[in-house]
Order: C-alpha cells, then structure tokens, then sequence
C-alpha cells in the first residue's frame, strides 16, 4: 500500500500512514522522525465560524484553533468552506499555503465540485501548530456567516526506538556493519536510514516554505 500526502483512491481520502509506520514531519526549520502508534478518522465537522462578512471584503487572518492536536500528534485535514467565499490558508499563521511569486492560491467556495476528493486542500497540523485563515468575500452580497468544516484522521506518534518491523531490523543490522555506525543506538540508525532513503518513511509538511527559504 503506497501511502503519500495528497493521495485519493476512488474519490475518498486516505489515511497518509498506519500504525508502526514512520513518519517526517516537517516542521518549519525542523524535521522531527517519528512512529505512528494510533490513528483515528475525523469525520467532517464545522472548525470555524468567521461570522458575517460584508461584499468586498476581507476578513482578517483568523487562527483556526479547533485544528490544534495533542502533543506528540499530527493531523492530516481536508476541508471546505460551507458559504460563498474564497479561503486563503496559512500554515501555520505566517506561512502562507498555495503562495506562488504573485499570487496565493485559495480554496474556492465551488471547491467540492472541481476537486471532489478536496484533495487539493489537503493540510497537516503538528501538536497544537494550528493553521490560520482568512475569506474574501468576492460577491456583491454580505454573507451571515463563513464556516469551514474539516475532516480526516489525528495521529498520535512516539519517539523513534528499537525497531519494530522486519525491514527496520535488516536495515539496521546493515547500518551496523558499517563503520561509521557500529556505535550507533537503534533510534539513531533508524534517522539515519530514512535521511539516506534505505527505509519507507512517510514525508508530511506541517508548514509551509516561502520563497526566501
């Protein structure tokens, strides 16, 4: 089973990893290697309510705090916006989603007619490192409420430790006969073998990377 962000099979979405799998969170500067011990479905429930929005204008850029997971979890999260207006994301608050050299991209209010897998919104959330929004409201009539339901799965992860799969265990005793690595603890060969790709591990961004990056 390949498991990759962004992924859809038949129009549903899936979970981007399993329980025992290996995960890189990419988070900002940081990349932090982890193991998945628990996975559950979110299904779609409303996140957000940014009230009533007058024709022509912006909101301002509201954290989206009902996305905050646990520590030492992550969320993966599609999501649509239930009235008629354009989302732009920030993931977290600073870093805009979608951002190309003059223009951020939005999440249009028709999204679940074009992408009905909402794939394209697809969004990852480390601990409680919530995303930001705001919405335009491009139309010439007010809007009562802007509300935003998500769904998708919250992944509660632990520290990399022995290794847990029949694959980790080869790879590791490989590392093992090498002399740079003889020394090494399971933990550190483990890192060591997703840094060098010799290990399936699931690469997932929790941030964004602006241009200057």
């Amino acid at each position: 089973m390949e498991l990759y962000p962004y992924k859809s099979t038949n129009g549903f979405m899936e979970p981007v990893a399993l329980q025992n799998h290996l995960v890189a969170i990419h988070f900002v500067k940081d990349i932090i290697y982890r193991r998945v011990v628990f996975f559950e479905a979110i299904t779609p429930t409303q996140v957000i309510n940014l009230g009533a929005l007058g024709a022509g204008i912006t909101s301002n850029r509201t954290n989206v705090t009902n996305l905050d997971c646990y520590d030492q979890e992550f969320g993966q999260f599609r999501w649509y916006c239930l009235d008629n207006a354009q989302i732009r994301v920030f993931t977290p608050r600073g870093v805009a989603k979608g951002d190309l050299k003059t223009l951020q991209a939005v999440i249009p209010p028709n999204i679940g007619a074009i992408n009905p897998d909402l794939s394209l919104t697809e969004l990852y959330v480390w601990q409680d490192n919530r995303p930001a929004i705001e919405a335009i409201n491009g139309g010439g009539v007010a809007l009562a409420a802007v509300r935003m339901v998500a769904m998708g799965f919250r992944y509660r992860t632990e520290e990399l430790g022995n290794p847990v799969t029949y694959e980790e265990a080869r790879v590791i005793a490989q590392l093992k006969q090498e002399q740079n690595y003889a020394s090494k603890q399971p933990a550190e060969l483990l890192t060591i073998a997703i840094q060098q790709n010799r290990i399936s591990c699931t690469h997932v961004w929790a941030s964004g990377m602006g241009a200057g990056r």
